[in-house]
């Protein structure tokens, strides 16, 4: 179901392929971000029954959360259901493997909105655990490109994959 009518600053495009064990992880990385003004796109192909229940549980009990299904097998089917479902005026897409530190969607959307950036990469995450295992989650930088023409692109993506 994807919700019509609003304009978020940010759309997150969330892929779940398969049964990945730490989906719900990446999903929560995102709600617990400092972002309010956001649409959670989540995209599932061929999920587990216990991982497309969990996800549709979270997304009965948010508003902010899209729960779309996919059934075509062509590589890349799911992130084109996800963009054609964000809003945002920013879009982040990520696999159910990877997740967000704390903070890290506003200093990318920052980052972004401050250097008319067109692409913004998170390059340093670092977790910490306590004495009491809870994890402390921080990123260090975020690099950006801004693309005006074909040449500034062909010179901006080198950087990024040489500072990453």
């Amino acid at each position: 179901m994807v919700r019509r009518g609003s304009h978020p600053r940010l759309s997150v495009i969330l892929v779940v392929e398969g049964s990945p064990s730490y989906a719900m992880r990446a999903l929560e990385s995102i709600q617990n971000q400092d972002l309010y003004d956001l649409q959670i796109v989540v995209v599932c192909r061929d999920a587990a029954p216990g991982v497309r229940h969990s996800l549709q549980v979270a997304a009965d009990r948010d508003i902010h959360i899209d729960l779309i299904d996919v059934e075509d097998a062509k590589r890349g089917a799911c992130l084109r259901a996800g963009f054609d479902a964000s809003r945002g005026s920013h879009i982040i897409a990520m696999n159910a493997d990877e997740w967000f530190a704390p903070q890290a969607l506003s200093k990318m959307v920052d980052i972004a909105c401050d250097t008319a950036a067109d692409m913004v990469f998170p390059s340093v995450s670092l977790d910490r655990y306590d004495a009491h295992r809870e994890r402390h989650s921080r990123v260090l930088d975020a690099a950006s490109i801004a693309i005006e023409d074909e040449s500034s692109m062909v010179t901006g993506l080198p950087q990024l994959i040489l500072g990453a």
